[in-house]
């Protein structure tokens, strides 16, 4: 038996509500010079712009990432919080991509990544890998500081052929997706037969359009994997309050890339694969991850087609791209160290950003021949217009993920249900300080969306449930609130070996995410 923990607030005149508009907005800056980090700027050598307009530095810090602490979560519970309170650790991601690379090129990226193990100095950040294949994510690695673990994971990455990428070739389509036409390139004997198609018959112009509509499925297909798979590194990364590097290895970027367009596809993907493009360039941005696409590929004798793609959505983000260079693994170091020592700036908007749209940001730094680097925008706070429909099926790919989403930290706890002997209560709470609470009347009240499954072994699982729980806090209990949590699920269940209770929660008037799984197993000691 599940339930949900349901408040109610009493209906109040507009005049009694109270909402702050006005937040800070942060944003991570690298400075270096001559490749090395320069740590000795101050407030008034930074000079923010947004949409053009100068804003007032009202936050400054020099960070420098410290040696994760080990984090345990309570006796008897488990939490999606990944990092101690106060904690300021970068992290690392290596995405080994084997769905838009050959076998080749997979092999050379396994290599390029066990010399980065070797290679980089880990001790004050978390490294962790992971692989994309036709099916999603899989996870080589979660984040460690131990070579060792690393190593053996790296190891353990076998070439696979990409039917995705070697099927569209079949197809007649050079299986690249350039920045700048937006038309997918046809081969030399797939034009011909185009021009044959147009003069002689009807049967071999059928023929072509089919032969095209196949090639458009099969990188329609590449699209919606590799954006669901940045989608979900993104929404894991949210939580970490250091620098986040994403390190993509591949062998093509099979999209193009518009921060105020999100993920910009133009016309040749379906409209399936075209949301799951904005919902990735949307996630990248508001978690402040750094990507750094990697052309595994190595040295050409000319620049490969294609390379807006990379360097795009590296600008976009705040990483750097590698293309056309023997040095990889330098490149990947050097995403490491972006992620180890950074400035952090704030502002509050001039103008409150409470529309959600997109601001553009620049950041100018005194002095001369210096790269900087930061996320060009960010999205307004105001709600995200978002139907029933849509909202479930965000919630479904959250449920459905193999990561946990960490921007709104939940924590499970089970005891003894005091409902019938043998049976058993897992509470599911979330920090009601992450939320965009309103005060009304003496309370603080929000609502979040949940979803939540049971799957056993053998990849069976219960079919999705959601509901809305309404937040109500009087404001002499928000401090214990804080402290302790709000329930938003319970569950009432058995001793069940091998089975797991899924739980995804969503603040969508701010797009803030958690998830979390909970084994539901033994009875805790004691109990």
């Amino acid at each position: 038996m599940i339930s949900l923990a349901l408040c109610h607030a009493p209906a109040l005149a507009a005049q009694d509500v109270l909402r702050v508009e006005t937040r800070l907005v942060l944003i991570d800056v690298v400075v270096r010079d001559g490749g090395r980090f320069v740590s000795d700027l101050s407030p008034e050598d930074f000079t923010i712009y947004d949409n053009g307009i100068e804003q007032q530095v009202a936050l400054f810090e020099v960070v420098v990432a410290e040696t994760p602490a080990s984090f345990e979560p309570a006796v008897n519970g488990v939490t999606n919080r990944v990092e101690a309170p106060g904690e300021r650790t970068g992290v690392t991601v290596l995405l080994v991509d084997q769905v838009n690379a050959d076998p080749a090129t997979q092999i050379k990226a396994r290599g390029e990544v066990l010399d980065f193990i070797e290679s980089a100095d880990a001790s004050r950040q978390l490294v962790a890998i992971y692989s994309l294949g036709r099916e999603g994510l899989e996870v080589l690695q979660g984040y460690t500081r131990d070579r060792s673990e690393l190593r053996r994971a790296a190891s353990r990455i076998e070439p696979k052929q990409s039917i995705e990428l070697a099927l569209a070739g079949q197809a007649g389509v050079t299986g690249r997706f350039g920045a700048g036409g937006g038309e997918v390139g046809l081969d030399p004997e797939l034009e011909d037969a185009r021009r044959v198609a147009n003069e002689e018959s009807d049967i071999a112009r059928r023929a072509l359009r089919l032969d095209r509509q196949a090639a458009r499925r099969f990188l329609d297909r590449r699209v919606a994997v590799t954006a669901e798979a940045l989608d979900a590194i993104a929404a894991q990364l949210d939580g970490f309050s250091g620098r986040t590097s994403l390190v993509w290895l591949s062998g093509s970027f099979p999209f193009s890339f518009d921060a105020n367009n999100y993920f910009d596809s133009r016309t040749e993907v379906y409209d399936g694969a075209a949301a799951r493009l904005e919902r990735a360039g949307r996630s990248l941005i508001r978690a402040g991850v750094a990507v750094y696409p990697v052309d595994a590929r190595g040295l050409f004798a000319f620049m490969p087609p294609g390379t807006e793609t990379v360097f795009a959505i590296a600008e976009a983000t705040g990483g750097r791209a590698s293309v056309n260079t023997n040095g990889v693994t330098e490149a990947m170091i050097e995403a490491a160290g972006d992620a180890a020592a950074r400035y952090v700036l704030g502002f509050y908007p001039s103008d409150g950003a409470s529309d959600g749209s997109f601001h553009t940001l620049r950041v100018e730094v005194a002095g001369e021949g210096r790269d900087v680097r930061h996320r060009r925008g960010y999205y307004g706070f105001g709600a995200m217009e978002s139907t029933v429909a849509q909202r479930r099926e965000r919630m479904q790919s959250l449920i459905l993920s193999p990561l946990d989403a960490t921007a709104i930290e939940l924590a499970s706890e089970t005891g003894a249900s005091g409902v019938g002997a043998g049976e058993l209560e897992t509470w599911v709470r979330i920090d009601p300080g992450v939320l965009d609470l309103e005060s009304i009347g003496g309370s603080w009240v929000g609502e979040v969306d949940v979803a939540w499954l049971v799957a056993g072994e053998g990849n069976t699982r219960s079919e999705v449930r959601y509901n809305t729980a309404r937040i109500d806090i009087a404001d002499e209990d928000y401090d214990a609130a804080r402290r302790d949590g709000v329930v938003v699920l319970r569950h009432i269940h058995g001793t069940s070996p091998g089975r797991w209770l899924r739980v995804a929660v969503r603040e969508w008037t701010r797009d803030a995410e958690g998830s979390l799984w909970v084994p539901l197993g033994d009875a805790p000691d004691g109990e």
